[in-house]
């Protein structure tokens, strides 16, 4: 079976740039939330038919972040569109994170611990920023695991 031709990289550069650039021009509405989520789907797409494991679950994490993206776009009567985007963005930034743990990448000791500091120090601040102007407590809980999930993919992206 033959592969599937890949257009060279600046056609996907160009065609990130002008479909990101559109959601700017776009009046709000259904067409504003397509243009906001394309050019994440073009990216997965690029990603995915890189047909590794990597890139696939790059593309998979992409793919749920372009929903979350809708999501927070969106209002449907009776249905809590924030928390699904950010449901949403959760599953997509865990699986950008098992793709980058499971890319074979060695650090030493000293970088490490640097880069693990680095992103714990930043996520006590922020959560303490937030958490102290949070008006609805429910989200404490989600507030934490989404900035630790961040946090997390920041530290593994390093």
């Amino acid at each position: 079976m033959d592969s599937i031709p890949k257009p060279p990289f600046p056609v996907y550069v160009a065609t990130g740039c002008v479909l990101g650039t559109a959601y700017f021009f776009v009046p709000a509405g259904p067409a504003s939330v397509v243009a906001k989520a394309a050019p994440i789907v073009a990216l997965s797409v690029v990603s995915l038919l890189q047909c590794e494991r990597y890139s696939t679950f790059i593309g998979i994490g992409l793919l749920f972040c372009s929903v979350g993206d809708v999501f927070l776009e969106i209002s449907i009567p009776g249905v809590d569109c924030f928390k699904i985007g950010l449901c949403s963005f959760l599953v997509g930034h865990l699986f950008s994170i098992y793709a980058f743990a499971s890319s074979n990448l060695v650090w030493g000791l000293r970088e490490t611990a640097l880069s693990a500091t680095t992103c714990l120090v930043y996520y006590v601040c922020i959560m303490y920023l937030l958490l102290s102007r949070l008006e609805d407590k429910s989200m404490t809980a989600p507030l934490l695991v989404y900035g630790a999930a961040l946090c997390t993919l920041v530290f593994m992206a390093m």
